[in-house]
């Protein structure tokens, strides 16, 4: 498990294997623990709403349970946006949960 957090909103668990997925598309280090602010934060969550969106026009899943994959990054992006609007950082890391 992988948790993102930010101060004065809720810490976002992902599974390892979707978490970097995730970390990836953000154009982040996958690289635990981690961090980023400022612009790179904006960017970032900029590239994560790309993501979700190019995930929801295909229907694109991920796992067994078939749950979409524009669901399962919702709430990292909405993270992230809390952050870029609160001028605050987000951080993650490893967790066992």
């Amino acid at each position: 498990m992988i948790v993102f957090r930010t101060s004065h909103h809720a810490d976002v668990k992902m599974f390892d294997d979707l978490a970097k997925f995730a970390i990836n598309k953000m154009g982040a280090s996958d690289a635990l623990p981690s961090a980023l602010s400022g612009e790179l934060l904006a960017e970032s969550c900029e590239k994560l709403r790309l993501a979700r969106e190019q995930a929801q026009k295909t229907a694109a899943t991920w796992g067994e349970d078939g749950v979409a994959l524009a669901v399962r990054l919702a709430p990292l992006e909405a993270l992230l946006a809390y952050a870029v609007a609160s001028n605050q950082s987000v951080m993650w890391e490893s967790t066992a949960w």
